[in-house]
């Protein structure tokens, strides 16, 4: 019984790892997307708090040597709150993304005015770099590239339009005038700022999405599970002990209670599929105690009465000198009584 808490410990850790390893993966998948790192940033890795508190439950287990309700309770209900509130800030970010940079002029937001700064400033350093070279070339091959991109917040936005382009086949980002692309010479279909905000809606926004709806149907589970475990946690929680279930051998009988002196026992009834022979029913008679013969005296005027006074063929002895009656003939020995015959003729 010592590795039964260890093990009750170990399953539940392990329980919860698998069950909130989607919500990990996807927190962390988003934190380091280019799209949802750049946009919304690196903030949701604030959700793996939950793992070294996971470690915490299960010292607590281990330490109590029995499953704590609270403890299971708070690792369900507190990670599936927190991802479902990371799932909501991210899809409500993502929407509002897509809508701005669906727009007609994305320039003109100001959320994305220092981007679109930083993307024009790489135009105007491409097209000064194309008119001294006479030559089609890149904007990374450019010299001066490195100076210029050190400039201000130009490091960022450069690095995410160059992976713009080469993922998404875009040019520029909100690209009003429809100018070519800068860091790959293949063509392009829209700006940069529309492909992004169908990255949003389909990647960012349904991953979020996702999470949220997964956090639901966890709690709803768990509340099922807890309810219908609750009253062996609570047995389990004041050291009562859980009844067993006992195995019963349908080939050995059931072992009966002694029998009562003086009373019958039936015998016992055949067992289907049993090959044991059954017992004869025992019978229980009490011990009689032995027959004693008592001595009826003589009436006294019986002794004073002459012989002739009592008939014919009477003769009084002392009844003292008598021996004893004889009993019945025993049968014993036979089975049966002796069978008389007549010599009568009917």
């Amino acid at each position: 019984m010592a590795a039964s808490p260890k093990m009750f410990a170990s399953m539940f850790s392990m329980s919860v790892f698998l069950i909130f390893g989607y919500c990990l993966t996807t927190i962390c998948y988003l934190a380091y997307d280019p799209d949802a790192r750049f946009f919304i940033g690196r903030w949701p890795l604030w959700g793996l708090l939950w793992v070294p508190l996971f470690g915490v439950a299960h010292w607590w287990h281990l330490k109590q040597q029995r499953p704590s309700r609270s403890v299971m309770m708070a690792c369900v209900f507190g990670p599936a709150s927190t991802y479902f509130i990371i799932g909501w800030v991210i899809l409500h970010r993502a929407t509002r993304l897509h809508t701005v940079l669906r727009s007609s002029d994305c320039s003109r937001t100001e959320e994305f005015k220092d981007f679109n700064e930083a993307a024009l400033a790489a135009r105007a350093f491409h097209d000064k770099c194309l008119a001294k070279s006479n030559e089609p070339l890149l904007i990374h091959y450019c010299p001066g590239y490195e100076d210029e991109k050190a400039v201000g917040k130009n490091e960022q936005t450069w690095e995410y339009l160059k992976y713009a382009e080469h993922n998404y086949g875009c040019a520029g980002f909100c690209n009003v005038k429809g100018d070519p692309s800068m860091w790959t010479y293949q063509g392009y279909q829209d700006s940069c700022a529309a492909a992004t905000a169908n990255v949003m809606k389909t990647k960012v926004a349904a991953l979020a999405f996702q999470m949220m709806v997964y956090d639901i149907i966890v709690v709803v589970m768990f509340l099922l599970w807890i309810e219908i475990m609750s009253p062996t946690l609570k047995a389990i929680e004041r050291d009562i002990p859980l009844p067993e279930k006992i195995k019963e051998n349908p080939r050995i009988p059931t072992m009966m209670p002694p029998p009562v002196q003086g009373s019958y026992q039936p015998a016992p009834q055949p067992l289907y599929g049993s090959l044991e022979p059954l017992p004869p029913p025992k019978t229980s008679m009490q011990t009689m105690p032995p027959m004693q013969t008592a001595t009826i005296p003589q009436p006294s005027y019986a002794a004073s009465m002459p012989p002739s006074s009592m008939g014919p063929g009477v003769t009084v002895t002392d009844q003292g000198s008598l021996p004893p009656p004889a009993g019945p003939p025993s049968y014993s020995a036979f089975g049966q009584p002796p069978a008389y015959t007549s010599s009568r003729l009917d």
